[in-house]
């Protein structure tokens, strides 16, 4: 995973941070910047990287006439910053989970602790620790909004979604142009369907007007990707409702539909799609998929030669019409959608296996095998 530089406050920036009202604060903590994360679900998960510079400023508070333990408690954590520096976060972990148990309710040692953990990907263990810290720091410090963007994004990574947006809609509040913290809100938003909230924050993060009819669809097709076909048709239909000339409602709709299996109403909006844009294989594709699983054969074929006639290239078109014809009693018809559909996609499992099937239909029983064990090494595991 790339890594950002850590950049450690000179002794001027942390006598800014720790210092009181009359003296100028330095700038602001570097934010962490998302890279590609884990994949779970159907969403992509990006975990940002870690910019590590608040426990400089712990160091800088030590006051006279503290105890020799306090004296040493603030020791400690100054040597984790070290540590930190140097990607020692085990050792980090080590070095100061004595002292939370010392001094439960200060938050440096606690914030140290968490970070650590959090480069380690235990965010569990990063929320505790991080949540604590949070409670003791002062409110708008850098510390603080460090502790905010850094436990906004562990419940994020974790599917804390209604955790991670309070927490994130502040650091976004001062990090407005971040991308990476708008795609986590927004997707916190998508998860917990605030549906006008996950749309205004796509608009922006993809640099359309949030009340425009591209927001609408944006914001539709990302609920439908991640099978939130309710909130998809939802947003839709209100969108249609206040642009009815917008053929491309139609066209998600029906795709909304064939996730819910409605075949009736893939039909009456994929119609209504192409009766404006005739030149969409795909809205050609999911009608001709409609119309077959109606059992309305001879619109199926049609349907599905007209997207293969506007795109050759897909695969799943060849093996639907295929499927039409064998249902038909049509398999020579259904052998030859095959091999083009072979053609554009050898390692097609599903085109493998239907062709399989239809060598055994004809009375071709070693092509057959032969065409069986190939689909057998295609099969997705």
């Amino acid at each position: 995973m790339k890594r950002i530089p850590i950049i450690l406050p000179t002794g001027a920036e942390v006598a800014g941070h720790c210092a009181g009202p009359n003296q100028r604060p330095s700038p602001p903590i570097p934010s962490p910047r998302a890279g590609r994360g884990e994949r779970t679900g159907k969403s992509r998960v990006r975990q940002p990287l870690l910019g590590l510079v608040t426990l400089a400023c712990f160091t800088a508070v030590a006051i006279s006439g503290q105890s020799i333990n306090e004296s040493d408690y603030l020791q400690a954590v100054s040597e984790a910053r070290g540590l930190l520096k140097q990607d020692e976060f085990n050792a980090v972990i080590k070095k100061l989970i004595p002292w939370v148990k010392q001094y439960p309710e200060r938050p440096e040692a606690h914030h140290g602790i968490g970070l650590a953990h959090y480069h380690l990907k235990n965010f569990e263990a990063a929320i505790e620790h991080l949540s604590a810290a949070l409670k003791a720091e002062a409110e708008q410090s850098p510390a603080w909004k460090q502790t905010v963007q850094f436990l906004g994004m562990a419940y994020y990574i974790r599917h804390g979604w209604k955790e991670a947006v309070p927490l994130l809609e502040k650091t976004v509040a001062w990090e407005p142009n971040d991308t990476d913290l708008l795609y986590a809100l927004a997707t916190s938003y998508l998860h917990t369907h605030d549906r006008d909230n996950a749309r205004r924050t796509y608009a922006k993060l993809f640099q359309i007007k949030p009340d425009s009819p591209q927001a609408f669809l944006l914001a539709a097709h990302l609920m439908y990707q991640t099978a939130y076909g309710q909130d998809a048709e939802a947003l839709l239909l209100e969108a249609s409702g206040k642009w009815p000339d917008w053929s491309e409602f139609n066209y998600q709709l029906g795709a909304v539909a064939m996730i819910k299996g409605d075949y009736e109403a893939v039909v009456r909006h994929l119609e209504k799609d192409l009766a404006r844009n005739p030149s969409n294989s795909l809205a050609w594709h999911y009608l001709g998929e409609a119309f077959l699983r109606q059992s309305q054969l001879g619109k199926a074929v049609e349907a599905l030669q007209r997207a293969i006639w506007l795109n050759d290239r897909n695969a799943k078109s060849y093996v639907l019409l295929a499927e039409t014809h064998l249902i038909k009693g049509d398999p020579y018809l259904a052998e030859d959608a095959l091999e083009l559909a072979l053609q554009v996609d050898p390692q097609s499992y599903p085109a493998s296996f239907l062709l399989a099937k239809v060598y055994q239909k004809t009375n071709r029983p070693e092509l057959a095998r032969k065409q069986m064990e190939i689909a057998a090494k295609l099969r997705p595991k």
